[in-house]
C-alpha cells in the first residue's frame, strides 16, 4: 500500500505473507545471512530483498524478490504478497 507520505509500504496480510514466505525461504537460501557468517553473502547494507510495487487501476501488486532468485534463478525466490482480498 501507499502511506500518507507517498511511501510504498507492508502492512497486514501482506506483511505476514512476506514473513512466513521468509522464514522458510531463508532456511535454504545461500544469501541469508543469521550472523554466523563471516561476511554477509548478500552484501553489507543488506539487499538479499528486491521489493516490486506495481500500481494498477485497482490496488498495488507487490512481488518480492530474493537475491537467489536473480543470481541463481532459483524459483523459491520470489513471492506474491498481494493482498487481492482488499481490492
Amino acid at each position: 500500500m501507499v502511506d500518507s507520505g507517498g511511501r510504498f509500504v507492508l502492512e497486514g496480510v501482506e506483511l505476514q505473507k512476506f514473513e512466513a514466505w521468509a522464514a522458510e525461504h531463508n532456511k535454504k537460501c545461500p544469501f541469508y545471512d543469521d550472523g554466523t557468517q563471516p561476511s554477509c553473502p548478500s552484501g553489507a547494507i543488506g539487499g538479499q530483498y528486491t521489493y516490486c510495487f506495481t500500481p494498477t487501476g485497482l490496488g498495488h501488486v507487490i512481488v518480492i524478490e530474493c537475491l537467489c532468485f536473480k543470481v541463481h534463478g532459483n524459483k523459491d525466490g520470489t513471492v506474491n504478497v498481494t493482498d487481492f482480498d482488499s481490492w
